[in-house]
């Protein structure tokens, strides 16, 4: 069992072009998304389009919850609405039907995926190994993928108590649960500009960077209108 494991694409096209150009230089035939196709970027159809002719497994991000009226817009500041309401008016109507149909939480391979915390959430953050306790104690399925955080992660729990694992290579132990974040294509938080995906197998789990022409995005969605917050923040990875 191999998956390729995305998250948070939020409408960059160019980052997402990318990283699957590289899942597919490396072989890896099975891919899963982890939420929010759509959001800060200007390019809702071309990731929208792309999940579908894929056929990725998604599941429902806060952004794309946002866009179908399925979350309250006073969860999001002025210029992250802006966006994502822009998103969606500028969405084809069956793009926008898709989204509509992802579920908050699927299972793959025993594998449960989300957006933002088991069983089912899109909209709380997981910040720490402490917070992940006591969702890791009922989660009965030992691994969980999730993203919302744009920061890589994996969080191992065993007898009780969590910790955060210092990666970039997780070797997992089977008689231990995971909970596993790609960090995001579309908008990486964690200082590094590249787009981040992970290769996610039954021992291991490997997050992956790959660059992409970040201006060229930035420059697009500066003519087009969008948010000045959301570009800038590209380069610098946060």
């Amino acid at each position: 069992m191999m998956y390729s494991i995305i998250s948070d694409i939020h409408s960059n096209y160019t980052a997402l072009k990318k990283v699957i150009s590289e899942i597919d230089r490396l072989g890896v035939k099975d891919i899963i998304n982890a939420g929010d196709i759509i959001g800060y970027g200007c390019y809702p159809n071309e990731c929208v389009d792309l999940i579908r002719e894929r056929k990725i497994p998604s599941v429902l991000g806060n952004h794309d919850a946002m866009a179908i009226g399925k979350m309250e817009r006073s969860w999001f500041n002025a210029p992250a609405r802006m966006a994502v309401e822009r998103n969606y008016h500028e969405l084809t109507p069956e793009n926008r039907e898709f989204i509509k149909k992802l579920k908050p939480a699927v299972m793959i391979d025993n594998i449960l995926v989300v957006h933002a915390q088991p069983p089912k959430d899109y909209i709380k953050y997981l910040h720490n190994a402490e917070e992940a306790i006591p969702l890791m104690k009922n989660m009965k399925q030992k691994i969980c993928i999730f993203g919302h955080t744009h920061v890589p992660a994996a969080i191992r729990y065993e007898a009780g108590s969590a910790k955060e694992i210092i990666m970039d290579n997780v070797k997992l132990d089977k008689s231990a649960k995971y909970m596993l974040n790609p960090g995001s294509v579309g908008q990486p938080r964690d200082g590094n500009p590249k787009a981040s995906f992970a290769v996610f197998a039954d021992d291991s789990f490997e997050i992956r960077r790959v660059g992409y022409n970040v201006k060229e995005i930035a420059k697009e969605m500066k003519e087009r209108g969008y948010p000045s917050y959301f570009y800038e923040r590209l380069e610098k990875g946060e």
